[in-house]
């Protein structure tokens, strides 16, 4: 399936610029397809990328030390 520039930006609820922003300078963020003049984003792709995010945050969060109280 793929997605549309609106639905990305929906589910991340981010602006129109911050997705640009993340396309261009976020390498691990899924390219997009173009095709008769249209932007479209694959979604298993976009999935992977979330998951890599999610990833990348637990492991951060395993690295810290604990808070002190």
């Amino acid at each position: 399936t793929l997605l549309s520039r609106k639905q990305i930006q929906e589910r991340l609820s981010i602006s129109r610029v911050s997705l640009w922003r993340l396309i261009k300078e976020d390498p691990r963020f899924p390219r997009p397809i173009r095709f008769s003049g249209v932007e479209r984003f694959d979604e298993e792709e976009f999935a992977k990328y979330l998951e890599t995010l999610k990833s990348s945050r637990a492991g951060q969060a395993a690295d810290r030390p604990p808070k002190r109280p």
